[in-house]
């Protein structure tokens, strides 16, 4: 199975992504991604923060199914799924 891996980041100086930071963390958990991602076929979603550059990396397991070169979705290597992450209302 692969995976697909892509970071979230704040924008904003460090003084105001303490909040952000905090809001990211609070909201955007391995199981709200879980739930985001499940049409696709996730059958697991891995979080893991990046504090010095005030960002979030996460891991989306058997997302391409057989593979990137296999799959026939038409994003198959899986780039859009950051981008499409930014859809994600919290």
């Amino acid at each position: 199975m692969c995976h697909v891996r892509f970071s979230l980041a704040t924008r904003k100086p460090f003084g105001a992504t303490i909040r952000t930071r905090l809001l990211l963390r609070e909201k955007v958990t391995e199981a709200v991604g879980q739930a985001f991602f499940s049409p696709l076929g996730v059958t697991k979603v891995t979080r893991y923060e990046v504090p010095n550059l005030e960002a979030m990396n996460s891991v989306l397991e058997s997302v391409l199914a057989e593979g990137g070169s296999r799959s026939l979705r038409i994003d198959a290597q899986g780039k859009a799924l950051g981008q499409a992450m930014l859809e994600l209302t919290i």
